[in-house]
């Protein structure tokens, strides 16, 4: 799944459905949807997980967690986890299955007990507050500019006819790529709310053992 739709490009960027249809646009959508995705969200790779009240039961000391394969949730396919035998000796980690994710509070519940050792997970995470609806408008605009660049840019600049020269000034793809930055600005500059429980803080160690059992919540992009 990604964030926007053909008829989403198409209204934002001016293209008509002849020359912009879903088939064609869908190539593009793919590529923006993992270009967006790696704009707004930080990765954390062989990031230590914090110990919770059960052995199964470990939390992301960064969250939210967030949506990385642009599928409109956030669930155990985002997160992949690790116990190490040796804690300094990466050949030593293990891939160990997720069973839950709450993406909110960082919780990570793991499949078995994973024993001893260290146990780290690689996940991307939100430092801004996402507006969908913004997330969605930037989607479409990198996708049309991608779209815009095949279509104008090997128009030449400088046309000659006899003793006329021509020069195209306006490059629509430009524009496009504007838009997406202000977007981009918008949401990279949103910050979570203190307070409430998606806050981005560091957790410590003593609220998590406080943390009282909670059913594994998913997120669903509207």
């Amino acid at each position: 799944m990604v964030y926007s739709l053909g008829s989403d490009i198409r209204l934002l960027c001016g293209f008509t459905e002849d020359e912009a249809s879903d088939a064609t646009l869908s190539y593009y959508i793919f590529k923006a949807n993992i270009h967006v995705i790696g704009d707004i969200t930080v990765r954390k790779k062989n990031a230590i997980l914090l110990a919770g009240p059960r052995s199964t039961e470990w939390y992301t000391q960064n969250k939210p967690v967030a949506d990385v394969n642009g599928d409109g949730a956030v669930n155990t396919s985002d997160v992949q986890a690790y116990t190490w035998s040796d804690a300094a000796d990466e050949s030593t980690k293990t891939a160990v299955t997720v069973s839950q994710v709450n993406w909110l509070t960082g919780r990570v519940v793991l499949l078995n007990n994973p024993g001893s050792g260290k146990v780290t997970a690689d996940y991307s995470y939100y430092p801004n507050e996402v507006d969908w609806n913004i997330l969605k408008d930037a989607e479409s605009y990198y996708a049309g500019f991608m779209f815009a660049i095949k279509k104008w840019v090997h128009i030449p600049e400088w046309l000659k006819m006899g003793t006329i020269t021509t020069r195209q000034s306006v490059k629509p793809y430009l524009h496009l790529y504007n838009e997406y930055k202000r977007c981009m600005n918008q949401l990279k500059t949103r910050k979570w709310k203190k307070g409430v429980a998606y806050t981005v803080a560091e957790p410590e160690r003593k609220r998590i053992d406080e943390l009282e059992e909670e059913e594994a919540e998913e997120l669903v992009f509207p």
